[in-house]
Parts: structure tokens; sequence; C-alpha cells
């Protein structure tokens, strides 16, 4: 055997390097680009290896993860890398070899993988929460301005209802009063103007009650504002001796939702204005007050054996206006049957 150092060449071919294995989570993946993995699955571990016919343990390895390491890292004879924690985004891992001789390879060894970002990240999802608390906020802002206006027309409501039901009638009772100072009138002018004076004050009271009672914030359903209709007729009817008839449903039948504040009030004003016609004006002997619930519609009719009056009558009287009125703000279909010495019958329709 002979060897003879003039000979001697140097290798100038570039080595070749290959990406030899993957793992994912210590789990084995395949080598393929555009893979796709879970926002938990971070962490990845990449094995390569240099190939070279001459001096192969010499050689030593250049590697970075785009976008995150713009720089190649030094050169090192390990043959894997492994990276932790990776957060969510698309990376490139890139990686040559360097002989002993010094020559780099000509192109490196590349594999292209992504980590999803979870789905909280997603700007689907970050877009739908920003919808969802603008909504909530636009919803709060919609209800304190609905609160607010409500509470304008309630404020307009009472001050027209103090105006109507109250201030006339103080106004009567205070003209009044001075009309009995005077001493040219008779004892028996004086005893009428008292007595106009109690009823007027009565009445006073009563619309009163029915403000209160209209504006106040507890709740109450169909069934409870019958029951509070029955518990004034009964003892208006005594006093009149007329013979009451009612007929409410039972509470299980009768819807359980609460009327807001303001159907509430205008229900009950109506079926009082129709109750307080019969008892007082039609001279009758006996009153029926019946009701039905079917649908979602409540009918309530309220009938006597009075004296009746003419319905095709142009002149209405302000108790009959004031009943239209209500009706039409009930969104309820209003029927008057009435003939002279024939009774009188108020039928209301309105949804519940």
């Amino acid at each position: 055997a002979w060897f003879n150092p003039n000979r001697e060449r140097l290798d100038t071919l570039s080595p070749l390097i290959q990406i030899s294995g993957f793992q994912v989570n210590n789990i084995d993946a395949e080598l393929r680009d555009g893979q796709e993995f879970p926002y938990d699955q971070k962490n990845m571990k990449f094995d390569f290896v240099g190939i070279s016919y001459r001096s192969e343990n010499r050689i030593h390895y250049r590697y970075r993860l785009l976008p995150g390491e713009k720089e190649w890292l030094s050169p090192t004879s390990e043959r894997s890398v492994t990276y932790r924690s990776l957060a969510p985004g698309t990376y490139t891992f890139q990686v040559l070899c360097i002989s002993s001789e010094g020559i780099e390879s000509t192109s490196p060894a590349h594999l292209t993988v992504t980590i999803l970002r979870p789905y909280w990240q997603a700007l689907w999802f970050q877009g739908g929460i920003v919808i969802v608390f603008g909504g909530i906020i636009y919803v709060l802002y919609r209800y304190r301005l609905f609160k607010a206006i409500e509470m304008e027309r309630l404020r307009t409501r009472l001050a027209s209802d103090l105006h109507d039901e109250i201030a006339s009638n103080l106004s009567s009772i205070a003209m009044y009063s001075k009309i009995i100072q005077d001493v040219s009138y008779r004892e028996h002018e004086k005893r009428e103007l008292m007595e106009r004076i109690s009823e007027l004050s009565q009445q006073s009271v009563d619309a009163i009650r029915d403000i209160i009672w209209a504006i106040d914030p507890r709740t109450e359903t169909l069934y409870d504002l019958l029951i509070r209709l029955k518990d004034f007729l009964t003892p208006s009817c005594h006093a009149k001796n007329i013979q009451a008839h009612v007929d409410i449903p039972l509470r299980e039948i009768l819807p359980p939702t609460n009327l807001s504040p303001q159907r509430r009030k205008n229900l009950w004003l109506f079926l009082k204005e129709a109750l307080n016609n019969s008892v007082k004006h039609s001279e009758c002997t006996e009153l029926w007050l019946m009701c039905s619930y079917q649908s979602g519609k409540c009918s309530v009719e309220i009938k006597d054996n009075g004296k009746g009056f003419d319905t095709t009558h142009k002149g209405e009287g302000k108790g009959l206006k004031t009943m239209r009125m209500r009706c039409e703000a009930l969104e309820g279909m209003l029927e008057i049957t009435s003939q002279p010495d024939m009774g009188t019958k108020v039928k209301i329709v309105v949804e519940i």
C-alpha cells in the first residue's frame, strides 16, 4: 500500500441536508409542508442529517425558525432542535450543513407548519364579543331612555289627572263654600250646596285613591283587578238597593301575566265608569257583571235592567266619551246597547 500526498484533493462538493424527523408534543408527525395543529400542540422537535462522503462525523449545522429567528444560529454538531410553547402562527424551519472543509449546503432543507389560534383569539370570535357587548350597551341605553320617557309621560298623566279630577272639584268646593257664607241664601239652598260639597269631596278622595293605585309599582293580574272591581261594586249596589250578579272566572283560567300600570289604569277606570253609570243613573234594580276569557281575549259585560237611553242621540255625556277614549287606548272593541225602559249593556273586549 502506498500514499502520495501530492495527489490528495479537497472535497469541493456541497453537502446535502435533509430533515429526517418531526415530532409534535413528543409524537411523530408527517414530514409534509402546510400541516395545521391545534393551539395546544405547540412543542415541536426537528431532526436533521447532513450527507457527506468524507469526514461525516465533522459536519456542523446551522438552523433558524422563521419568522422569529431572522439570523442563522451558530454552527453546532447537534442533529436535532426542540422549540417549546410556540405561539399560534405559521412557522418555517430551515437548516443547512457545513462540511469539514467549510463548504455549506447550496440550499437549506425546510418544513412549514401552522399552529392554529384558539377560538377566543379568532377574529370572528372577538368581533362577535364586540358586537354582543355593543348590543348590550345599546339595549341598556335604550332601556334607560325608555324609562326616562315613560317617567316623563307618567308625570304628564299625573298632572293631567290631578287637573281634571281634583282641581275642578276643589274649585267648585271653594266656590260653594263662599256661596254658603252669603246670608241671603235660604237654608234649603245652603243644605243642597253642602250636599254638593260633600259629594265633590268624596269624588276627589276616590280620584286620588285611583291615581295612587294606578302608579303603584306593585304587580296586579287581570284576576286581581276583577276582584277589586267586585269589591267596589258590592257596597255601591247595596247602598242603592240593587241586586248584583257577579260572574268572574277562576284564577287558573285567567292569564297570570301582570298588567302594565297604564293598561291597568285604563281598564279599571273604564269598568268603574260603566258600573257608576248603571248604579247612579240607570235606576235599575238588578245589575250583572260577567267576564270571560278565551284565546287571549278578555270580554267584560256590564248589564242592568234600568231605564236605558237612546243611543242614536248625538249628545253623548262626558262619561261615555271618556269610556270610548279609554277603549281606544286599550285597543279594544266596545259595544253599547241600550233602549229606553229596556236597560243598558256595555261590553268591552281587550287582548290580554
